[in-house]
């Protein structure tokens, strides 16, 4: 899929509530400092601007935009962890490296990580290296992401579950 198909699908994605949209940036605009993201931006501007010319991350962002069933109640929708990485500064190749390298292409996981980082349960320093980290020396343990994991959907009884891998079997939810 080349980067302008791409693109012509995020023009497909249905558009989330203007209102919303504009309130959740205005919020968010006001307590920060240097993000991309603007209140007029349409969702193509969004992710122009956050790939940066990096197929992988558009890739990764298409797929947040995509997937509406991670955290159905989420206020945001999926715009919310697009938001996060804009605020802390994670762009472009970040985007990409911690999608591919910390979360396997695993979407859900990227979307949980970010949540993690909201709700406080892993700080906004730990994020960043992880995703500056293209030697993987920050990678996170198959461990520590489990009770992240655990943790957020504790938190988060509506977010989707991860789907357990059982030994012999195709993976079960």
């Amino acid at each position: 899929m080349t980067f302008v198909d791409q693109l012509t699908i995020i023009c497909c994605i249905d558009e989330f509530d203007k209102l919303t949209i504009e309130e959740t940036f205005s919020e968010r605009n006001s307590q920060m400092g240097q993000e991309r993201i603007q209140l007029t931006d349409s969702i193509k501007e969004i992710v122009t601007k956050m790939c940066d010319g990096n197929p992988g991350a558009l890739t990764a962002l298409c797929e947040i935009i995509k997937d509406k069933e991670i955290d159905p109640p989420s206020f945001c929708g999926s715009i919310g962890a697009i938001l996060l990485f804009d605020t802390l500064g994670i762009h472009g190749t970040e985007i990409y490296v911690l999608w591919n390298d910390q979360c396997h292409r695993d979407t859900r996981q990227l979307v949980m990580l970010m949540k993690a980082c909201q709700l406080g349960f892993i700080g906004n320093e730990k994020i960043v290296a992880m995703a500056k980290d293209q030697m993987r020396q920050h990678i996170m343990s198959e461990e520590e992401l489990n009770i992240l994991d655990d943790q957020v959907c504790d938190a988060l009884p509506r977010f989707r579950r991860r789907k357990i891998k059982v030994e012999g079997t195709k993976e079960n939810a």
